[in-house]
């Protein structure tokens, strides 16, 4: 692998041999604070531990103890098509704060008890669950990006970390967002003719596999990536066996019981946190959370019976999102996100030969 530079600032990001670019490292280590159970023997409820993570779940200290048991529309998401796939149930009932239909439940960092974790309910209420409940619960993500990093990446990558502003319907702002790396997540409607479209060899694998659902076996599936033309697909088997009654994908479609759906692989939207600070040049980092719960199909800790099962370090998204433990292998939601194909970016010189032939 090769260090890209830019102006002399040497970026912690890589070039790969097979062409994939890897820019995990413009993410820093941020202090969370996680409140909860640390050991249950302790029987200390509100103990809070302080650890350095790169992609986390946010918790109470984020969002504040007094919005337990009270719904917020700030916390509020929607949630992609995979996630839908992987068990995540749809709820549409609620709309986002963008006015979209569907919101989906997701995991806080956060646990009440040895039997208990916090998650923010489809309404955005802050509340507790039981852990052996919780198939349809769904993961979002959180991360600080060190801005010069980012920066040096959008000079030689123009369309890299476009931002965009979200408004509601009376065009008031509500919040700013980031565009960053790639993950499987709007559902194709001919899944059907890309299979057959497989059959013949007309979409070609790329080689990169993203990380599915966890089977009863506690074993993973694995999506595989396909170029087609312009687009980059992922053929992803569908949780069958854990999915909610009446559970339907971002376009009211039911999902049926086939094995395998298509996903278009897209930009990740990522709210900004500290937007004032970074549009006023006064920040040195970029606070950011996804706009949408990304993943489903991975309980908080397959095994409940374990001692400190509900302690977030010890869980199935903490190892997720930071690559470690069941993921140090595969490298979990940093690898599926942001370690992605070189054409995805286009160089500044790229885009000009691109303009020169009316694309």
């Amino acid at each position: 692998m090769t260090v890209m530079e830019n102006n002399g600032h040497k970026l912690k990001t890589f070039i790969g041999k097979l062409g994939m670019i890897d820019i995990r490292g413009i993410f820093e280590p941020t202090e969370r604070v996680t409140k909860g159970l640390r050991d249950v023997e302790k029987q200390s409820i509100w103990d809070s531990s302080i650890s350095r993570d790169r992609f986390y779940l946010k918790g109470l200290e984020d969002y504040g103890q007094g919005k337990i048991f009270q719904a917020s529309n700030e916390l509020i998401k929607g949630v992609t098509d995979s996630a839908i796939a992987e068990g995540v149930y749809r709820d549409t009932n609620y709309t986002t704060r963008s006015g979209k239909v569907g919101t989906a439940e997701y995991w806080l960092r956060d646990n009440f008890d040895q039997n208990f974790n916090y998650s923010v309910k489809t309404d955005g209420k802050v509340d507790y669950i039981h852990s052996v409940e919780d198939n349809g619960l769904g993961i979002d993500a959180s991360m600080r990006v060190n801005l010069q990093d980012f920066y040096a990446l959008q000079k030689m990558y123009p369309n890299f970390g476009k931002f965009d502003v979200v408004k509601d319907s009376n065009g008031n702002v509500l919040y700013h967002t980031v565009k960053l790396g790639f993950l499987p997540q709007t559902r194709v409607k001919s899944s059907p003719m890309y299979d057959a479209l497989l059959k013949y060899n007309q979409v070609k694998p790329t080689g990169k596999n993203y990380t599915g659902f966890m089977r009863r076996d506690l074993s993973y599936s694995y999506d595989a990536e396909y170029k087609y033309q312009s687009e980059r697909l992922v053929r992803k088997e569908v949780n069958v066996l854990n999915q909610p009654l009446g559970n339907s994908y971002n376009d009211d479609t039911l999902v049926t019981y086939r094995d395998f759906v298509w996903l278009k692989v897209e930009p990740i939207e990522f709210i900004v946190l500290n937007w004032d600070e970074v549009q006023s040049g006064k920040a040195a980092y970029m606070d950011i959370c996804s706009e949408k719960v990304l993943k489903g199909g991975m309980p908080f800790n397959p095994n409940h019976r374990a001692k400190n099962s509900t302690v977030y370090h010890n869980s199935l998204p903490y190892a997720y999102l930071e690559g470690v433990n069941n993921f140090a292998h595969v490298g979990g939601f940093a690898r599926d996100a942001f370690v992605f194909s070189s054409d995805l970016l286009k160089t500044k010189e790229e885009l000009m030969s691109l303009e020169e032939k009316g694309f």
